[in-house]
């Protein structure tokens, strides 16, 4: 499995895809039924993401790459995200 990570500021979010914004570019991540959304290590629904919010997602680049988990950051983790943009 070859995955790679991006970290980002919510854009827009759908119950399909959820935009992240990485150092300035918009980046699309589409949401299946295998993409797991996590809040304080707690699931919840994409659709609970919301904009603005800090995030970091791990997708999978081998075949038709897919959303393996978005979780938000929160504290030390997301101000040091917001630094990177």
């Amino acid at each position: 499995m070859v995955d790679a990570i991006y970290t980002g500021t919510v854009y827009s979010v759908s119950s399909k895809e959820v935009v992240i914004i990485d150092k300035g570019t918009r980046l699309p991540l589409e949401i299946g039924t295998g993409t797991r959304v996590l809040r304080d290590g707690e699931s919840i629904r994409a659709t609970q993401l919301k904009e603005g919010e800090q995030v970091r997602a791990v997708v999978n680049l081998v075949g038709k790459s897919h959303t393996r988990e978005i979780a938000v950051l929160t504290g030390d983790a997301a101000r040091r995200a917001a630094r990177l943009k």
